[in-house]
């Protein structure tokens, strides 16, 4: 069966799970709220909300502007997550996550170590909307034969989760269209005369209900992953730290102007079969060695301890952005007056003048400015 991950107000639970914290989070931009986190949204905060409001209410809360390239971070960690057990998934948007599996358990655990929704059905769309009907950490299997029903009892108000227009949602229910079973009843000619484009988005989806679409197999994003391998098993961070940063510096070779947004080094033990490892997300993209150096003796710190038997030692480097654009010259560079006026002044040296605007707004011209020799 395909497995559908969905997360509410994706912006404020990325936030959190960067910050790997069980602290409520909302996000805020110019002084209002634009997500919350499932503890803050049953607790009546609002998309919307003054910010100062929101901290009289909950003075506990985190608050954080939005981050782009933490949210792209968090979310390809979510995606290896799921690739662990499925070779099929696949991003319908971040936020949203479909991928093939057939054990319930998994996809409940998985759902419960993100704080998200999740559920279980034979076709994409079906997934999706059970997944956004159910509560956070649960799972909810709904089957084809079952699928009349579950349309007429899905409320047309979480379309609002799907990112459909509030105006939208009004008007579907002014008109009576209170669930999805109602939509399905109509042609895409009744909804486009109504809802018009978004009419027709609407009658796409409905119809998908029942459509057994493939998920296809997802194609990690690239890496950078430098090993070094001891010859005898080490247990001084000496050495420890002297391979780690050995590590860096052959990815940073590698990095190419390449910028990353997340560290992880790794403590390897080929005897207990064991893997010691600590990950960052980096507040801003680094492709420095110097940066990334002290990243990693950062991390090595987790890692390493009076137990500590180190066969062999990673670094990986994830989340790789181009490198930053530069702005081109698309015209000439117009001539300096200092040059230009150099040149005149050797053929005619009293050909140029100067001209100070001493009040722009002056009624006679001549205290408006005044007239110098160029020197």
């Amino acid at each position: 069966m395909l497995c559908c991950l969905f997360f509410p107000d994706y912006a404020a639970l990325a936030a959190r799970l960067a910050r790997r914290t069980q602290a409520e989070v909302a996000i805020v931009a110019h002084g209002r709220v634009t997500a919350r986190t499932p503890g803050l949204r049953a607790a009546g905060l609002a998309v919307g909300e003054r910010v100062d409001r929101l901290r009289a209410l909950f003075p506990e809360a985190v608050i954080e502007e939005r981050r782009p390239i933490i949210e792209q971070t968090v979310w390809d960690d979510v995606l290896d997550h799921c690739n662990a057990y499925s070779p099929f998934v696949e991003s319908i948007r971040q936020g949203i996550v479909l991928f093939d599996h057939g054990q319930p358990h998994i996809v409940q655990q998985l759902a419960e170590s993100f704080g998200v929704r999740s559920a279980m059905a034979e076709t994409r769309t079906s997934a999706v909307l059970a997944a956004i009907q159910t509560q956070e950490g649960s799972c909810r299997i709904t089957r084809l034969e079952d699928l009349s029903s579950f349309a007429m009892a899905w409320p047309v108000h979480l379309l609002a989760d799907l990112g459909v227009d509030s105006a939208i949602i009004e008007r579907l229910e002014l008109f009576g269209l209170t669930s999805l079973g109602h939509i399905r009843m109509l042609t895409e000619r009744h909804l486009c005369a109504q809802f018009g484009r978004d009419g027709a988005q609407l009658h796409k989806m409905v119809q998908s209900l029942t459509d057994r679409a493939p998920i296809a197999r997802y194609v990690p994003p690239p890496i950078i992953d430098e090993a070094f391998h001891f010859d005898d098993p080490q247990r001084e961070p000496g050495p420890i730290l002297a391979a780690v940063l050995h590590c860096v510096d052959r990815a940073v070779e590698r990095l190419q102007n390449r910028r990353c947004c997340q560290m992880d080094v790794r403590s390897i033990n080929r005897m207990s079969g064991t893997v010691v490892r600590a990950s960052r997300i980096l507040k801003s993209p680094l492709q420095t060695q110097r940066e990334l150096r002290n990243i990693a003796t950062i991390l090595l710190r987790d890692i390493v301890g009076p137990t500590t038997h180190a066969t062999a030692v990673a670094v990986t480097l994830r989340v790789l952005l181009p490198p930053e654009g530069e702005q081109l010259a698309l015209f000439a560079a117009r001539p300096d007056i200092t040059a230009v006026a150099g040149s005149v002044l050797r053929r005619f040296p009293d050909g140029v003048q100067r001209i100070n605007v001493v009040a722009s707004d002056a009624y006679l011209a001549e205290d408006a400015f005044t007239v110098e020799r160029w020197a």
